[in-house]
């Protein structure tokens, strides 16, 4: 019973969409673009926190594409640094909005 309260309190104050989260983390583990992406969302959320919260990555045939809107130009440089280390990613495409 304490192991599912702990994990009902953790998903309440927790950032963001837990559910969301273990979703993205089980798809890391994929290959292929789906996998690419997956990574590469995981990296910026870790990376930049809520910063890169407005940041959406996909891929195609490896080149991970990251569109939305971020509050810096560093913000936008870092995204784009952090997906071009991702594994697999072949390069980036950054179509990221600076506000």
């Amino acid at each position: 019973m304490a192991t599912n309260t702990n994990i009902t309190t953790s998903a309440k104050t927790g950032s963001g969409n837990s559910l969301a989260h273990a979703w993205t983390r089980l798809q890391s583990v994929m290959m292929g673009d789906r996998g690419t992406a997956a990574r590469a969302r995981l990296g910026i959320q870790k990376a930049l926190g809520e910063a890169g919260a407005n940041i959406r990555a996909t891929a195609v045939d490896g080149y991970v594409e990251l569109r939305g809107t971020v509050a810096s130009k560093d913000t936008y440089q870092q995204a784009a640094e952090v997906a071009r280390q991702t594994f697999g990613a072949k390069g980036v495409l950054n179509f990221l909005d600076v506000r």
